[in-house]
C-alpha cells in the first residue's frame, strides 16, 4: 500500500481535483484525466510553498497539496523511491 493524497492537480494546462497515490514505482492520478507517471521518469521534483512540482512524461505536473498534506514526506518519498530504483 502507498502513499495517497486528495489535492489539485495540474497536468500542463489541464487541472482537476485528483487522488495522487504513490504505489510502488508509480505516481498514479485518479482524475478525470487519469495519467501514471514512472518515478524514475521525474526530474525537477521539489517543495514549493504548498505545491509539489516536476517534470514527467514530458509535461509539468504540479500537485497544490495544500497545508493539510504533508509535501515534504511525499516529495521525500518520491526521492527515495527513484533512488532506490536507480
Amino acid at each position: 500500500m502507498g502513499l495517497d493524497v486528495i489535492c489539485e492537480c495540474t497536468i500542463d494546462d489541464r487541472s482537476a481535483k485528483a487522488k495522487a497515490q504513490l504505489e510502488g514505482r508509480e505516481l498514479i492520478l485518479r482524475a478525470p484525466f487519469r495519467p501514471s507517471f514512472l518515478i524514475a521518469g521525474m526530474a525537477g521534483v521539489r517543495v514549493s510553498d504548498d505545491a509539489l512540482p516536476s517534470e514527467a512524461g514530458g509535461g509539468n505536473i504540479a500537485l497544490a497539496l495544500g497545508a493539510a498534506a504533508p509535501s515534504s514526506a511525499v516529495s521525500d518519498a518520491l526521492s527515495a523511491t527513484r533512488y532506490a530504483l536507480s
